[in-house]
């Protein structure tokens, strides 16, 4: 059986200035940006349940280990539609974008991140996975759906075990402390246009309908 991704549109989802990114939407330059969201965070696929218990852990993390960043360091920056309650509850400051509907704007939020978290239980995908790291933003996520194709653990992200607060806590630390940020964006950018770039995706496409004509009789 043949498996060929979803392209994922490169002119519009490419690395950027980080800085002119976080210019562009308000967000402090000084601060570490953890961008995070879905349509609906109240769905149960997306596993907000398993973020925010990892968002709980991380903030105990960060209060103890004096090499990290600090709480008042981390900052989320939110998309989708949410209620804020529970996002209510923890210590860290947030930055709400509310539901992007605009490609271009969601690149821009991809480009001014420090990392992207994908929390999601339950998704084929999900796209925003190759689009974050199309921007060259590193993934958190749990080792399910299209992650593990893309995620490699201190080179392009961190691939946390299934449904372990814990481990993607432990992903999210270990990003806000790398020491090869700058070579850790550019292999993220890299793995996902190996997939996802329009350009390999027909390539890929041309290649099968020509296998599949020279094996009719």
């Amino acid at each position: 059986m043949e498996r060929i991704p979803l392209a994922v549109d490169t002119s519009v989802f490419r690395p950027g200035d980080q800085n002119a990114a976080r210019d562009s939407l308000g967000i402090p330059r000084e601060k570490k940006i953890l961008f995070f969201g879905s349509y609906l965070h109240d769905d149960p696929r997306k596993g907000m349940s398993f973020l925010a218990d990892a968002l709980r852990i991380l903030a105990v993390r960060l209060r103890q280990d004096g090499g990290s960043p600090g709480v008042d360091r981390a900052v989320l920056l939110v998309a989708g539609v949410t209620s804020g309650d529970w996002l209510d509850a923890l210590p860290f400051r947030r930055i709400e974008m509310g539901y992007i509907d605009d490609d271009a704007r969601l690149a821009l939020a991809y480009q001014a991140s420090d990392m992207f978290a994908c929390p999601s239980v339950e998704d084929a995908g999900p796209m925003m996975i190759p689009e974050s790291m199309l921007c060259g933003t590193p993934v958190v996520a749990f080792d399910t759906g299209g992650a593990p194709d893309l995620i490699r653990s201190g080179e392009t992200g961190f691939l946390a075990k299934y449904r372990d607060s814990g481990d993607l806590a432990e992903g999210i630390l270990s990003l806000l402390g790398a020491r090869n940020a700058g070579g850790m964006r550019e292999a993220a950018w890299a793995a996902a246009r190996r997939l996802h770039a329009p350009d390999v995706v027909t390539a890929r496409y041309v290649e099968l309908c020509t296998e599949l004509a020279e094996e009719r009789p």
